[in-house]
């Protein structure tokens, strides 16, 4: 008996100590509360605030506004929590309380020594009902009560609807597989199932029909209303006995007039579809098929610091209309003008000539009619550029203070800017940065993609590798919906992979799938060396029996942007005519030109890699020309090392073009940005892990052709929206007679669409194509 009452004596001393802790944790927790609104509220030594910070250390934006309202407490009542202890959760109910009931809250406080989440709750109820009157509480009662009634009937509408919808469904399912005896029994059952549910719908949704020509430009704003007009359609048609051997639908095989290639971009109506809905069963949809890359809304863009346009390829391929690029050096510049006719090039200093950079951005955001269209997106590209001509190189930081300002004037709803890692080791320059922006309206965030993901074979930050980081700003409104790219199941080439075509040009290679018949054609010896030499380059050699493996099938190599373009001056003494110099007379010299000097543990880097940095070249060697040990850098291997396409063309000498590959910035990672972003701006997400997700598509960049197409839409879905109400109307329309050309003039004026934009107005009132 004794140990027995030892034991509980134990467990209850035991339980106190406990009791005891967790009470005085509460109350430094309580205290560290108030002390964390005290330094919010204050300024540190650096003259930095805290918010920013804090929102980056990952603290959520419900407990920063608790912490934030600690600050309208009294003293004397703040001594009083911090001498019992209370919970954040209690707190934040605290501050939400009305006078009385904090006034019940603190006095249960002072006697009890104890207040919790129940004890406020119970406060605050006791107050509203203190407030309410006999009659005020009747009328929410009989408020409750009709809500009920409605409910109820609400619940037996549907169900009667989805049951109805149901047997329906059941009918259809197999009905175009039935043979023609079946078919007419079951036509019978399908017709009286269609009329009750049809009975239940239109009880409950009597305004749903809609012309079904206008069943997609209404699905833009809603698409229950759409869906609930595709239903009653489809009931009117079944009740109606309107079919016969297969169910209704209307798709483009039916339209009397499609412009040529678009049938893919309209969809096909089911009834079994609508009913489907009606029932509750969805349609299954793939996951690539819905977030696979397509052509989205066009948003606007522009690009402060171009080079040769890696940014501005990538983000027209997101689905942004680049209205401007901008880019002081003139060989870059010449080089976005040849590729980007429709990015409106301009040779412009950001940093000097201020003033004409905002006047150039406000005529690129007026549109066709004459309208200012918001700013969306402002992206650039600030490293420090190695040059042999030294006038193209600006410092980055005062281009990030050229790039604030225009972020300052036009507000846009997002940018990204490209700058090296060490921009972020000093953290009081983050932090200003971070600052500056939150007094803007911005939340930043700092990506640090891993470049192999992204199909670029970069290596990743060393003593060696500076590396590069991108700086994204979102408007807070966004923020949350602003989710950086991820590759989930990264798939890295090696370097052979990548730079095969451009190294190696004219290599045989032999594919799986031929056009015409399969006779080879015989080899020269010349090309069989060349293939041989090739294959040796990329594969390996074989060396007694096993193969010696080749260093270009690592996945990586270094920075092209660090060290390849170093260049120094050299002086030379003078010739002078043969002659006897006086006493004291010194000897003269020049300045030579700039030249290239590469660091020797640069070029140790790059050899071990299997290229020779300092071997240069405009073509890679051909057939009959001996294929050098180590590969020399050309710029279709540049292009191919950081994402450029093939076909982009450049300016300039080979030193130049050289520089400019170099520097570039690569597309697929702005791609995935700028997807990430469209994605957070319109809710529109593109899965950059599906099958061309970070594909760059670089119709944009060649400008408008002259028949429509949806990649020149603005509104692609408005676009298809009309292009299916052409479509419809057409199947109203009476066939022409005998020899009489189908056109769409036989549309009235008032069935052609209104507001269209440049393409869709060309689409509907210029050349119709079969």
């Amino acid at each position: 008996m004794d140990t027995e009452n030892a034991t509980k004596k134990k467990r209850y001393e035991s339980a106190m100590a406990a009791e005891v802790h967790i009470r005085t944790m509460l109350r430094q927790h309580t205290t560290t509360l108030f002390k964390l609104a005290d330094a919010i509220d204050g300024v540190n030594e650096h003259g930095l605030r805290l918010l920013p910070f804090l929102k980056k250390l990952g603290f959520p934006n419900e407990i920063i506004q608790t912490v934030l309202g600690l600050r309208s407490i009294p003293p004397k009542h703040r001594k009083l929590f911090e001498k019992n202890g209370i919970s954040l959760q209690a707190l934040d109910l605290f501050l939400k309380a009305g006078i009385q009931a904090r006034a019940q809250a603190l006095r249960h406080l002072e006697n009890h020594s104890m207040l919790d989440v129940a004890d406020i709750t119970f406060f605050m109820k006791d107050e509203d009902e203190r407030r309410t009157d006999g009659f005020s509480t009747l009328a929410e009662q009989t408020s409750k009560r009709v809500h009920s009634i409605f409910e109820s009937k609400a619940r037996a509408s549907r169900a009667r609807i989805v049951r109805s919808a149901k047997r329906l469904l059941a009918l259809m399912v197999d009905y175009d597989k039935l043979p023609a005896d079946k078919q007419i029994r079951r036509h019978e059952e399908i017709t009286r199932a269609a009329g009750d549910a049809k009975k239940h719908f239109t009880a409950v949704f009597r305004n749903a029909a809609k012309p079904m020509e206008d069943w997609l430009i209404i699905g833009q704003k809603d698409k229950l209303e759409q869906n609930l007009a595709e239903a009653h359609y489809a009931l009117e048609e079944l009740a109606s006995g309107n079919f016969r051997t297969e169910l209704p639908s209307i798709g483009p095989h039916q339209f009397r007039y499609l412009l040529r290639g678009t049938a893919y971009l309209l969809p096909t109506w089911k009834a079994l579809d609508a009913i489907r809905f009606l029932a509750g069963a969805g349609i299954a949809q793939a996951k690539h098929k819905k977030y696979g890359a397509r052509p989205v809304l066009k948003l606007t863009a522009i690009d402060l610091c171009a080079g040769i346009g890696g940014q501005a390829i990538g983000v027209a391929s997101a689905g942004f209309m680049v209205k401007g690029v901008f880019e002081k050096d003139p060989i870059a510049f010449k080089t976005l003008d040849a590729n980007g006719p429709s990015w409106n090039a301009v040779a412009r200093d950001i940093i000097g000539e201020r003033t004409q950079l905002f006047e150039d951005i406000e005529s690129r955001l007026i549109d066709a009619t004459g309208e200012r269209r918001e700013l969306d997106l402002v992206t650039g590209i600030f490293l420090t550029r190695e040059r042999e001509d030294e006038s193209g190189v600006q410092d980055p930081n005062e281009l990030l203070d050229a790039a604030k300002d225009v972020i300052q004037r036009f507000t846009p709803r997002a940018f990204f800017f490209e700058t090296a890692k060490h921009f972020i080791t000093d953290p009081g320059r983050l932090d200003r940065f971070v600052t500056s922006y939150d007094a803007l309206g911005y939340e930043i965030k700092v990506f640090k993609p891993n470049f192999p993901d992204y199909g670029i074979p970069q290596k990743k930050e060393d003593r060696h590798e500076p590396g590069r980081i991108y700086l994204v700003g979102i408007k807070q409104d966004f923020a949350l919906k602003l989710r950086l790219p991820v590759i989930r199941r990264p798939k890295h080439k090696s370097v052979a992979e990548i730079i095969d075509h451009a190294a190696f040009p004219y290599r045989t290679r032999t594919y799986t799938f031929r056009v015409g018949p399969q006779t080879a054609k015989p080899l020269s010896d010349d090309q069989k060396k060349y293939d041989a030499e090739a294959l040796e380059r990329l594969d390996g050699k074989l060396d007694y029996g096993s193969i010696d493996p080749s260093p270009l099938r690592e996945t990586t190599v270094p920075d092209p942007a660090e060290g390849l373009n170093t260049y120094g001056s050299r002086t030379e003494p003078v010739n002078e005519q043969p002659k006897k110099r006086g006493p004291g007379r010194p000897r003269k010299w020049k300045s030579t030109e700039r030249k290239l000097e590469i660091a020797q543990w640069i070029k140790d880097r790059w050899s071990r890699h299997g290229f020779d940095v300092e071997a240069r070249s405009l073509e890679a060697p051909k057939v009959g020309e001996k294929l050098p040990p180590l590969l020399p850098l050309t710029p279709q291997i540049l292009k191919a090392l950081r994402g450029i396409p093939s076909h982009w063309k450049l300016k300039g000498e080979l030193h130049q073009q050289i520089e400019q590959l170099c520097e570039a910035s690569p597309p697929s990672i702005a791609l995935a940005l700028a997807r990430s972003i469209h994605a957070a701006l319109t809710g529109d997400i593109i899965d950059i892990n599906t099958r061309g997700g970070l594909t760059p598509d670089l119709r944009w960049s060649r400008g408008r052709g002259s028949v429509p197409r949806i990649e020149y839409a603005e509104d692609p879905e408005g676009w298809v929206a009309q292009l299916w109400r052409r479509g419809v109307l057409s199947m109203k329309v009476a066939p022409p007679s005998v020899g009489q050309p189908a056109a769409c003039s036989t549309l009235d004026d008032d069935e052609r669409p209104q507001n269209l934009d440049a393409s869709a107005s060309l689409l509907f009132n210029g050349d119709d194509e079969r």
